[in-house]
């Protein structure tokens, strides 16, 4: 039988991940999606340019690691839960193999959300990063739940760490090398903000002509 802390884990997990991949990670996918014009500009002329990179690159990237992380800790979770996929328990059975990417995930999404948090501080927009930081904080909170109720390969933990470490690194040089001045940043946020409050005051025109404002 579940333990009640594997419930409450499978229960906010499944609510996490669902609005997580509705929201932060499709939207970034999907050319249909109504965000998607304001998007694409958003990251065209502020964070990609922060770190010195493609908007379209980042926002794809970003999008697709979370969608990646949303759909393998569904499957893992309710694999695991209900549907019984993943076999018995026991050393080396492919259930106990499943509990340590699950909790590598929930690193991952804390990292990608705290990240993303103290990125939209940096360019000056402090409001936009409460979501993100909730986000990351639900994380840590499903991540501590994970690793009371689920033992772990601590060495693939550890080095799914250390992984994520090493591309904080690897961010912060090349925002370092070759972002835009932070200043610039700035001031092209302002452009995004007052776009994106224009578009959503008005109730006929589209932001499609921004799609194509990348710097």
């Amino acid at each position: 039988m579940a333990s009640v802390l594997g419930v409450v884990s499978l229960v906010i997990s499944s609510l996490y991940e669902a609005l997580v991949l509705a929201f932060p990670g499709l939207i970034k996918l999907l050319p249909c999606h109504p965000m998607q014009p304001i998007l694409k500009f958003a990251f065209g002329v502020t964070y990609g340019p922060f770190y010195g990179l493609s908007g379209d690159l980042l926002r794809s990237a970003d999008g697709a690691s979370i969608m990646a992380a949303g759909l393998g800790l569904l499957a893992a979770l309710w694999g695991e839960q209900q549907l019984g996929l993943l076999g018995p328990e026991g050393p080396g059975s492919l259930l106990g193999l499943a509990q340590s990417p699950v909790v590598c995930a929930f690193c991952g999404s804390a990292w990608i959300f705290f990240h993303a948090a103290a990125s939209h501080i940096a360019v000056g927009d402090k409001s936009g990063a409460a979501p993100p930081a909730v986000s990351g904080a639900v994380a840590v909170a499903l991540l501590v739940c994970r690793l009371v109720v689920s033992p772990v390969n601590l060495a693939l933990v550890g080095a799914f760490a250390v992984a994520s470490l090493l591309l904080l690194v690897a961010m912060l040089t090349m925002r370092t090398l070759y972002g835009a001045p932070t200043a610039e940043i700035a001031e092209k946020y302002l452009e995004v903000k007052k776009a994106f409050e224009g578009d959503a005051a008005a109730p006929g025109p589209s932001m499609e002509p921004l799609a194509g404002g990348e710097a």
